[in-house]
């Protein structure tokens, strides 16, 4: 079962604990921790720690600095799947809640929250606990990381955090800590300090079979996605997958496309296929390439149900609309003559 620890600072992390004794390391604490959260997925519902709770009194994970599940994407697809297993065969899993101030909060088992909700279930198993900042941000994490539909971004941002939240460094510095002692290692200018630190990290990011190294030359630059990509990632309204083929666009064009295969929710290949037809235009006409992007993007926002009906229930709108269709097609018959 997942047990409660005592936070440590970074300098117990580094130095020791301040009574002389040791600390574990930081990969063999995580690895137990691991194990600790496989366990939990086995708990007897007959325990007693189990108990039922209404999906309404239950909170996402909030924790300071406003930081909270660090999951953001949830695959349509797979939570479609989810709420059809629950249907038929209930939560087979307790969520793991914390008790706060503000009422329960989900340390571990959000997708299944999701879908309660969306079911109107009027209880789900929960096991709840004691669990500080820290530690709920940590289980957390960790759960995260063991997913496996875990996408590239989402394990770097997550062990990013981990390793903020271990080391005690602010989570916009430990990109260019780490850059900075990777080069220090490659060059021999490491002090002690350093050394320590570089053994602290690379101890969280063994837990996950990865190597300081490669986690800077191949993960770290993921991040460098254009923003307007990575921020849709993030907030769990594109695939990375897809994010990745549309940053192969000029800038221009990124946007529009991002725009057009959320509205279309764009399969992979369908979203291939529009990029080659887009590559396939005329390169010394980025204007008309871009109207072209601009309108085709129009187009599928106007099939969408939610514009046909504000459409029925606005007489001028729906007048302004059918003459802009009687304009576009007299500039279709003048192009076809």
């Amino acid at each position: 079962m997942v047990v409660r620890r005592k936070p440590k600072s970074v300098d117990e992390f580094i130095s020791g604990s301040p009574n002389g004794a040791d600390v574990r390391p930081l990969d063999t604490e995580l690895q137990q921790l691991r194990a600790e959260i496989q366990q939990l997925k086995m708990t007897n519902y007959g325990g007693e720690e189990v108990q039922q709770i209404a999906p309404d009194q239950i909170l996402p994970l909030a924790v300071a600095n406003g930081l909270g599940q660090p999951r953001k994407y949830f695959n349509p697809a797979g939570m479609e799947r989810l709420e059809a297993s629950i249907r038929h065969k209930g939560i087979q899993e307790p969520l793991l809640l914390r008790s706060t101030a503000s009422g329960l909060q989900i340390v571990s088992g959000e997708r299944r929250w999701r879908c309660a909700v969306n079911l109107r279930l009027a209880t789900v198993p929960c096991i709840v606990r004691e669990f500080s900042d820290e530690e709920a941000l940590e289980i957390a994490l960790v759960a995260n990381l063991m997913r496996e539909d875990l996408n590239p971004i989402e394990e770097t941002d997550n062990l990013i955090g981990l390793m903020e939240l271990k080391l005690g460094q602010p989570r916009d510095s430990v990109p260019g800590l780490l850059i900075q002692l990777k080069n220090a290692r490659q060059r021999d200018t490491l002090d002690d300090d350093k050394s320590r630190l570089i053994t602290q990290i690379e101890d969280v990011l063994a837990a996950f079979s990865i190597t300081l190294d490669t986690f800077v030359s191949n993960r770290l630059p993921l991040l460098n996605l254009p923003p307007v990509l990575l921020d849709a990632v993030r907030q769990g309204n594109i695939e990375f997958s897809k994010a990745q083929l549309i940053a192969r666009l000029p800038d221009a064009l990124q946007a529009s496309t991002l725009e057009l295969a959320i509205k279309e929710d764009l399969t992979k290949d369908a979203l291939k296929e529009h990029l080659r037809q887009v590559k396939a235009q005329p390169k010394d006409k980025p204007e008309a390439l871009l109207l072209r992007d601009r309108i085709h993007v129009s187009y599928q926002r106007l099939r969408s149900k939610k514009t046909w009906k504000q459409l029925e229930q606005n007489t001028a709108l729906k007048k302004r609309m059918e003459k802009l269709e009687a304009e576009m097609q007299r500039i279709l018959e003048q192009l076809s003559d």
